[in-house]
């Protein structure tokens, strides 16, 4: 309908006298009002129109002309206010919707309005002089300021708490913050004033999917705060406000809003005595630390229900609801703020006391550990004078050892020489013993030997005399002494001709091919035979030693490598343990190192390996 229309007798009939603030809900109907003004004694002869709320996307204003018929459309001059009419057409830059008006002392003047909008629709009047709405208009600006400045503060320092700590609850209800923010800024038509160029589309788009986005972030937030509580159904309808939340923001720019919006509201409705509810069991289990957030969610429910129902247009718009939800709401982010800042001081709290007990436990610790290190120490002490005193007495033992063994082979040696001259007149066959008796003693001069420099093998930095020799020869006059050793035992040698060196201390590299060679008899069947082979692999020299054996090697072959362990195949064999033991110590010295492996055929095979001398014209060579 246009004014034409609404100026017939016909449709001035139909004009339903209004005793309260109008209110018809989510209608997406266009109404028209009538109201006449009377000028009184003292009334200036120009005021101001206001009308609220600032919301309603289209409120035009037919004031009449003076000295007009006032039956004619045309003696009437339209003034376009709303949402949806930019900044510059309106006739002053207001957060409300605000008319000038010329009042005549002698005639009362007859004013229409046409108000339509896809939100709820309410209307509310009232008539100001200069003065007046100077005044109204400071503390209308001074209160939204102060709403968007607190707003904008805690929302900012949850940001802030939220980089510090790394909680999703301070980030959520930021979030939650800036889109009550957001809603209210447009709402209360504050972007008229903070930004007059903006589109008018942009803000009404703008109100209507920051409100879905809004009940999106506080369903998230909610879920984040009561998520330890173990309320399945009740997170679960939080769960389902997100996709309630998105269907609204949806609805906005398809022209479904008015539609969508009072189920949307329904089901927020729900959503607020849900978070009572759930607000209320974490009262009823931790009173002092709910109790805040029961207030809190209890206050902005009951605006909430206020608001709710005038935006259905069931109560009146009397007392204005969205006012008192602006306020309300204010009041639950400082109050949530608050429960939230206090609930981060109590677990830094008991972080500082967690801490401080911790601190009290580590120096009782740390003292009992002090007291165990000086008992420790003081039996390291005593263990050290012992190990002196035995180290010393095994000097003496050696001593006395390299006095009392010489002599014995010494006399030997040389009734041996006697025997052999007396002998070999009359048996031409026994030299072959004669020459194992001397093998033997000369076995028995070099172990002797090697006991008597014993640091040499405990001690790597100690070395004796250091000698060049052939691979092939120094393995091949092992394998000739346990031959002739053990003459009933079949002992291998591969062919092996190479000209490089090594270089070491003789007696000790001996020693330990020899102990290989000698494990390798001990742990074989008496017909099995030990086959011995040298390689070349780079610098390194590699001899290898297989034999057969009846008893498996160890899965952790490296045990039998530790001083006096001996292997479960040992029953009845003869040893103490030390012999790979010392085969290690003496090929680390040289840098070398021995390996054990054991094949499921019962194939045992010893690999000792020692580094090639590459200068050998800085030794003697053998």
């Amino acid at each position: 309908m246009k004014i034409q229309d609404v100026l017939a007798t016909n449709v001035r009939e139909e004009f339903t006298p209004l005793h309260d603030p109008f209110n018809a809900g989510y209608s997406r109907s266009a109404f028209w009002f009538r109201f006449t003004l009377e000028r009184g004694k003292g009334f200036p002869g120009k005021g101001w129109l206001r009308f609220s709320p600032s919301y309603l996307d289209e409120v035009t204003i037919y004031i009449p002309l003076p000295a007009k018929d006032p039956m004619r459309g045309s003696s009437y001059r339209a003034i376009s206010l709303g949402m949806m009419v930019p900044a510059e057409k309106m006739p002053v830059r207001h957060p409300e919707f605000v008319a000038p008006i010329d009042l005549d002392i002698d005639k009362p003047v007859t004013v229409y309005v046409r108000v339509f909008s896809n939100s709820s629709i309410n209307l509310t009047g009232y008539l100001h002089t200069d003065k007046d709405l100077m005044e109204y208009t400071s503390q209308y600006v001074f209160r939204q300021s102060a709403y968007l400045g607190i707003a904008l503060m805690i929302a900012l320092m949850n940001l802030m708490l939220y980089a510090a700590v790394r909680s999703t609850q301070f980030f959520y209800f930021s979030l939650y913050v800036f889109t009550s923010l957001i809603t209210f800024l447009t709402i209360k038509g504050m972007h008229i004033l903070l930004f007059p160029s903006l589109p008018p589309i942009v803000p009404n788009m703008v109100s209507g999917m920051v409100s879905g986005g809004g009940l999106i972030v506080f369903a998230l937030f909610a879920l984040s705060l009561f998520k330890d509580m173990g309320f399945p159904l009740s997170s679960l309808f939080l769960k389902l406000m997100i996709p309630v939340g998105l269907l609204s923001m949806l609805a906005v720019p398809f022209g479904m809003y008015a539609m969508i919006m009072p189920w949307v509201m329904k089901l927020s409705f729900v959503l607020i005595a849900v978070i009572i509810w759930m607000s209320f069991r974490g009262f009823v289990q931790e009173p002092r630390y709910w109790i805040t957030y029961l207030l809190a969610f209890s206050l902005n429910g009951l605006s909430y229900i206020v608001l709710f129902l005038q935006n259905l247009g069931v109560l009146s718009t009397q007392f204005s609801g969205i006012n008192t939800f602006q306020l309300s709401s204010l009041v639950n982010i400082l109050l949530i703020f608050l429960a939230m800042t206090a609930r981060l001081r109590r677990g830094e709290l008991r972080v500082l006391e967690n801490t401080r007990l911790s601190e009290q436990r580590a120096i009782e610790m740390a003292q009992v550990m002090t007291q165990e290190l000086k008992e420790n120490k003081e039996r390291l002490e005593v263990s050290l004078v012992a190990e002196h005193q035995s180290s010393a007495r095994l000097q003496r033992f050696l001593v006395m050892l390299s006095h009392e063994y010489r002599t014995p082979l010494a006399v030997i040696q040389g009734n041996i020489d006697l025997l052999e001259r007396q002998i070999l007149k009359y048996c031409t066959d026994c030299q072959d013993e004669f020459l194992k008796m001397r093998r033997a003693i000369g076995r028995l001069v070099e172990v002797m030997e090697v006991s008597l420099d014993q640091s040499r093998i405990t001690e790597p930095k100690v070395r004796g005399e250091q000698q060049c020799f052939s691979i092939d020869r120094f393995v091949a006059q092992q394998i000739n002494t346990v031959r002739l050793m053990w003459p009933e035992k079949t002992f291998q040698f591969e062919d092996f001709t190479d000209e490089r060196l090594l270089q070491g201390d003789l007696p000790l590299l001996n020693t330990a091919l020899f102990n290989l060679l000698d494990n390798a008899r001990k742990y074989s069947p008496l017909s099995a035979p030990v086959v011995v082979s040298c390689k070349i692999k780079e610098h390194t020299a590699e001899v290898i030693i297989t034999n057969a054996t009846d008893s498996p090697v160890p899965d952790d072959s490296e045990t039998l490598f530790e001083k006096y362990r001996r292997g479960a195949n040992a029953l009845g064999v003869g040893g103490a343990g030390i012999g790979l033991w010392l085969v290690r110590e003496i090929a680390s010295q040289y840098g070398g190192s021995i390996q054990l492996r054991y094949r499921n055929e019962g194939i045992v095979t010893a690999t000792l390996m020692l580094p090639l001398f590459s200068d050998s014209s800085k030794c003697k060579k053998l």
